[in-house]
């Protein structure tokens, strides 16, 4: 069987200098149920990041998710302190499947 790897790229706020994961269990918002924050008894979530360049104070990664939660980019980037910049950088998606 194959396996599909979700990446995205996408523009946040800062510069961010190295490679990464962040490893943050995801779960709703208690006080709005169509967010999700970091939450110590979510569901676990990974995301992977590649500093893939600049616009100006920004930084553009390429993102690989090793988990599926809902708005798991924005919330992993939120978390780490780089935000999605949300009016300029839509998030791309491309799927690549590979065969074992």
């Amino acid at each position: 069987a194959g396996r599909i790897d979700r990446i995205y790229t996408g523009l946040v706020e800062g510069r961010i200098d190295a490679d990464g994961m962040v490893d943050a269990p995801i779960g709703v918002d208690p006080v709005f149920d169509n967010r999700r924050v970091i939450d110590e008894f979510g569901q676990p979530a990974q995301t992977e990041y590649t500093v893939l360049g600049y616009e100006g104070d920004n930084t553009l990664l390429r993102f690989k998710l090793l988990t599926g939660r809902t708005h798991q980019i924005r919330g992993h980037m939120e978390h780490i302190g780089h935000p999605m910049v949300r009016a300029r950088s839509p998030i791309h998606a491309n799927v690549c499947t590979h065969q074992s």
